[in-house]
């Protein structure tokens, strides 16, 4: 019989098949190889990471490739090869990045440019653009139009240098076009230097009296931003644009707060089923009168979660006459200030992360990017496992005086996180009540860290510390992540949708942190007294593989909406705000 000659070697290799005497093996992913490589390498192989960076590049695993790089420089500070690998280029002995390089050029080129040389300025902004300096190009023509309002040149070049940001638009800063007067300076310099660190497009939209609008029209606005820039990311709302409110996330939690997910879930539905002045017999307390609000209920969208992270830098007092845009602007110039000197690298992030609980949670991605070192949590309870009686009260589960039990934990002492996990459960929990405010006060004013997470019970005004002591810190963290309840609630001046708390922004335990003298710039926390996971660690492990903080916290809350089985629970889980600078990562 005859048989074409790829159908024969198919029925070969079939017969082959059946008799065993080949077998089929999966090929592994490249992915899987490099795993595996890596698993293999000590962690102190320069030679042996470099090799497997130059392997990942020839496989097209940039991020790995780049990962193992930045290992190698750990290692050895001076390895060229892992140098030039990263982009970096020699220059009086000392590695520096082109950018740098051409940033050097530009301040010797501009100290020989007179302050009213209109040609001088504007060939400087054209060979500026030509090398990527994009912010100091802005510059030099707007100091071209300064002295020659007239220059055609100039002002095509500005023109198109928004014109370049708009298309390549990730995010869109939302503003009242009455505060953007008062702060246009400090807000253009931040986004600017954000802007250069995400290598992406971020448009400063001032719109008049969006203060004053509805949260429906701000919506709707949203979505037009949305459908008109299908790669925007997500939005910082800047100063008093109003967030509607919730009512009741769960049956035994009947408070009325501002609703920051409005913002992100463009196609969730979002409802108003329970009427106010009723009695809300389903609740934990059947008797109680259902106030004003705006949404009670919640439901999943067509799409696969949330499309848009949304952060806020919210302003207001509670003396309703010094709610002026004069006051605003000063409210936030501590922010502006501070994200500046991060940006500019005055601040630099100290890889160091601070965690006081009395929960450990999964730190496995932390520990290992940190290491033990580098992590300080307080704290177990020397204590063994249900050594504790029955029906103790929280506060007597650790009978240590706080300056004994608030100590940091030795993590130097075990091998890896799984180590530690397995000696930390053979304790009794460390219950509550153990930390100290002065303690934690001590610890923020000595030392910077890349995040601090706080759990313990809170409120709006306070978490551990009170409003007033967070804002006269010295250091902190320059994430602030809160646990516990309520430290995202405040009201917002002049909003016709009714909030039962009576905390301004100005006296919110968050924005304490951002508007004060510590180091901080960006916090999270919930409105509303929590019932659910924070998912804190996985926000953390995002940013630690690279992602900005506003992305990172849109993947927590995906996170979330994809774990919520139901509208109720959908209600319950994503009742999270982040709050300042949305733009910043950790990773140098």
């Amino acid at each position: 019989m005859f048989f074409k000659e790829g159908r024969a070697v198919v029925i070969v290799l079939c017969a082959l098949l059946v008799l065993g005497i080949i077998s089929v093996v999966e090929a592994k992913s490249n992915e899987e190889i490099y795993q595996e490589k890596l698993g293999h390498l000590k962690p102190d192989d320069v030679k042996g990471h470099y090799e497997l960076g130059v392997w990942c590049q020839g496989k097209k695993l940039q991020s790995e490739a780049q990962t193992l790089f930045e290992k190698v420089l750990k290692l050895d500070p001076e390895h060229a090869g892992a140098r030039q690998k990263l982009g970096y280029i020699k220059y009086k002995d000392k590695w520096i990045m082109p950018e740098e390089k051409a940033r050097i050029d530009y301040e010797e080129k501009l100290a020989q440019v007179k302050e009213d040389d209109v040609k001088g300025h504007y060939e400087l902004g054209v060979w500026c653009k030509q090398k990527g300096l994009l912010e100091e190009a802005e510059a030099e023509f707007e100091k071209v139009i300064k002295l020659n309002p007239e220059h055609t040149g100039a002002r095509k070049e500005l023109a198109l240098l928004e014109e370049s940001r708009k298309k390549n638009m990730r995010s869109v800063v939302l503003i009242d076009s009455s505060l953007f007067k008062h702060i246009e300076n400090s807000l253009t310099k931040y986004v600017r230097l954000a802007e250069k660190r995400r290598g992406f497009g971020i448009v400063i939209e001032t719109v008049d009296g969006i203060d004053n609008w509805g949260f429906e029209k701000v919506k709707e606005y949203v979505k037009k931003l949305k459908s008109s820039h299908p790669r925007l990311e997500g939005i910082l709302f800047v100063g008093n644009i109003k967030m509607p409110s919730l009512y009741s996330p769960r049956g035994d939690n009947l408070q009325t707060r501002c609703l920051p997910i409005y913002y992100q879930g463009l196609e969730m539905k979002f409802e108003k089923r329970l009427k106010p002045g009723e009695r809300h017999t389903d609740s934990v307390n059947p008797k109680s009168i259902i106030p004003e609000h705006d949404f009670d209920y919640l439901e999943k969208g067509a799409k696969s979660g949330p499309e848009l992270w949304a952060s806020f830098l919210p302003v207001g007092f509670k003396n309703e006459q010094e709610n002026t845009y004069d006051n605003f602007a000063k409210q936030l110039e501590p922010f502006f200030r501070k994200a500046i000197d991060f940006y500019t690298k005055q601040v630099r992030v100290p890889r160091r992360l601070y965690k006081v609980s009395n929960q450990l949670w999964d730190l496995s991605d932390i520990w290992q990017y940190y290491g033990p070192q580098g992590i300080d949590f307080y704290a177990m309870n020397p204590k063994p496992k249900d050594s504790v009686p029955k029906g103790t009260p929280s506060n007597k589960y650790c009978d240590l005086s706080p300056e004994e039990a608030y100590v940091r934990v030795p993590l130097e002492n075990f091998k890896s996180f799984k180590d530690f996990q397995k000696h930390y459960q053979t304790h009794e929990w460390m219950g509550e009540g153990w930390q100290k405010d002065s303690i934690f006060i001590d610890h923020m004013n000595k030392r910077l860290y890349d995040f601090v997470w706080v759990n313990v019970h809170s409120f709006e005004g306070g978490s551990l510390v009170s409003a007033g002591q967070a804002h006269n810190l010295t250091y902190a963290g320059l994430v602030m992540l809160m646990a516990g309840c309520s430290t995202g609630g405040f009201y917002q001046s002049g909003s016709p949708s009714f909030v039962d708390s009576k905390v301004p922004p100005s006296g919110n335990i968050l924005l304490a942190y951002l508007y004060g003298t510590s180091k901080a710039i960006a916090a999270l926390g919930d409105p509303f007294n929590r019932g659910h996971e924070a998912y804190f660690e996985k926000l953390v492990s995002f940013m630690i593989q690279g992602d900005y903080l506003g992305k990172a916290h849109l993947k927590r809350t995906k996170i979330q909406y994809e774990n919520s089985r139901d509208p109720g629970e959908l209600k319950e889980n994503l009742m999270e705000i982040l709050v300042g600078d949305p733009y910043m990562d950790i990773i140098e």
